[in-house]
């Protein structure tokens, strides 16, 4: 229904736009309402930045020729987000590797609220004011039920990711987890192996879903699996079970789980030759 949809958009913008920070410390004062100021990002330097550089090189060329014709899907650009986040979290941190590994765990907690009204929704789209309901739906939607839509919410937001890479990122795995007030929000396991130089990766995500009380867990994952290489490469979607198990990228054998899955979306560049789906 149109009304449920809304409460859920609303609910999800919020928590996109809540973010995390850092834990205050004691005795710090709140924090004023001035507007926040944004500097340039910077790439991160150091021993880790140079060690994903060094990996990724070989597929630049590759994912730049990709992302000049892909709009169906951009999983193939996880293993460099993943990489890439690595980087700077390292840098942050001024971890080092150690025992032939990075190992270490990078930690963001902040409180946070949010209020959010019908009213910002339709700034967002004026379209939404003289939208016709579907024939099963409620009544259309008019600026006098704009008090039915207050969304509102917050609490203990912590966000962590830990990472376990040789320290020839050869291998390895990062684990990205989110709660709200002690419940996980999101959950994400990253792992990635080169084999014959290709960079096999697999990605499962918790799936949620937007409910009139919060986000819900649907008790699936999203998974995004598949390879890079220099000249190719061949990344798809597709939907599991919570309880299935994982693919190891070390011994992935990539078209036999493409025929054994029904792919959402999937990109493939062989010998020069994209393919989208859908």
């Amino acid at each position: 229904m149109r009304k449920g949809w809304l409460c859920a958009a609303l609910i999800l913008t919020a928590l996109l736009l809540c973010g995390c920070g850092n834990d205050p410390a004691p005795g710090d004062a709140p924090p004023t309402a001035a507007p926040p100021t944004f500097a340039p990002a910077q790439a991160p330097s150091g021993p880790a930045a140079e060690a994903v550089n060094k990996r990724l090189a070989p597929y630049q060329a590759e994912l730049s020729r990709v992302a000049a014709q892909s709009g169906a899907s951009a999983a193939y650009t996880v293993p460099e987000e993943m990489l890439e986040q690595m980087s700077r979290d390292a840098a942050a941190a001024e971890a080092l590797p150690a025992e032939g590994f990075w190992r270490f765990t990078v930690r963001e907690a902040g409180s946070h609220t949010y209020q959010f009204t019908a009213m910002d929704v339709y700034a967002a789209d004026p379209s939404l004011l003289s939208a016709t309901p579907d024939p099963d739906d409620e009544a259309p939607q008019d600026r006098q039920l704009m008090g039915d839509y207050d969304v509102s919410g917050g609490g203990e937001f912590i966000r962590t990711r830990a990472y376990a890479f040789t320290e020839d990122l050869s291998s390895g795995t990062a684990e990205l987890t989110d709660t709200l007030n002690g419940e996980t929000t999101g959950h994400e396991l990253f792992s990635f192996a080169l084999r014959d130089g290709r960079l096999y990766f697999v990605d499962a995500a918790m799936d949620l879903t937007a409910g009139l009380d919060g986000l819900e867990n649907t008790g699936r994952r999203l998974m995004a699996v598949g390879y890079l290489a220099e000249g190719s490469l061949d990344v798809m979607e597709y939907e599991a079970a919570a309880s299935d198990p994982l693919p190891d990228p070390a011994s992935l054998d990539y078209a036999a789980l493409l025929s054994a899955v029904t792919p959402l979306t999937r990109v493939s560049d062989q010998n020069g030759r994209i393919i989208l789906f859908p």
